[in-house]
């Protein structure tokens, strides 16, 4: 019997109907379902419920029910657990999504006939040590680590490292060190290249930098790349991972970024290049925005 693990967001999902409807697709195709404990008291269920580990651990795929950013806090924890994830899409754009609501007895029927093909995606894992070397966290991101000012009127100062040589100063609000999967996030909104997902490349990106000559870095995936946060004036900064979560920290603190130990399994349906994808998605958002021009 396939058991699926459904995480729902419940600001996209209203009353969870889309995921009710789920359940029942589920349930007509003779397979099971896990649901978080919130969602499964919201829909009044009797079968035993689950935090998100244990759902990605017991489940044998795993749908996000959400956007973007839902996949991405499945897609974090996926580090710890070798399962398939199908993102459903209830927002607007939904780049790392595979489907929609309105595909969804589609998608399941695919998913029970073995009907898809998995595409592994990179992550970042960052080290993040004080300046005496000492190991204050670790984090995994499936998009980017982003470095920025705490406050708006400091100046982030870091140097950069790859491999341990010395690559470049910056001063300006930030960095962005992203997979190829990320280079459509924030690093491109800050100017970065796009990178094909299934290519093995960390993506530096700037976040406006005060000097004229610093730009984008595509490296090896098999790198390290560490930065160094500079003296800032007594002001903090902030590493962001996966706009998911925040870490505060100080001047001189040390941040080591090498791919992660496993690859995130995203499952899709069609064979068709990324980049038509992605300029399909694009041109989409340009014309829906278009409703709204006065």
């Amino acid at each position: 019997m396939t058991k699926i693990g459904i995480i729902a967001n419940k600001n996209k999902d209203k009353d969870l109907k889309f995921a009710d409807n789920l359940k029942n697709l589920i349930r007509d195709r003779g397979g099971d379902y896990i649901f978080d404990e919130d969602s499964a008291e919201s829909l009044a269920l009797d079968s035993s419920v689950h935090n998100t580990d244990s759902i990605i651990r017991n489940a044998d795929v795993v749908f996000s029910l959400g956007g973007d950013g839902t996949l991405l806090r499945a897609a974090r924890q996926m580090e710890f657990a070798d399962k398939p994830i199908l993102g459903i899409n209830l927002g607007t754009l939904g780049y790392l999504t595979q489907t929609d609501k309105e595909h969804v007895s589609r998608a399941v029927d695919r998913i029970f006939a073995g009907d898809y093909h998995i595409e592994k995606r990179m992550t970042l894992k960052a080290d993040i040590f004080s300046s005496k070397g000492e190991l204050l966290f670790t984090d995994t991101a499936l998009n980017d680590i982003a470095i920025t000012r705490a406050f708006l009127s400091s100046l982030v100062r870091l140097k950069m490292y790859i491999n341990d040589e010395f690559v470049d100063s910056i001063s300006g609000d930030g960095l962005i060190i992203a997979t190829p999967t990320g280079s459509t996030a924030y690093s491109m909104s800050a100017g970065g290249p796009l990178v094909d997902p299934l290519l093995n490349n960390i993506i530096l990106t700037p976040i406006c930098p005060h000097n004229l000559y610093s730009k984008s870095i595509v490296t090896s995936g098999d790198y390290c790349v560490k930065i160094v946060i500079c003296g800032n004036d007594n002001y903090k900064s902030t590493i962001s991972v996966d706009g998911q979560k925040g870490y505060s920290i100080d001047e001189e603190t040390i941040i080591e970024c090498t791919k992660g130990n496993r690859s995130v399994n995203l499952i899709k349906f069609s064979n068709k290049y990324y980049f038509n994808v992605l300029r399909t998605k694009i041109y989409d958002m340009g014309e829906s925005l278009r409703k709204d021009e006065i």
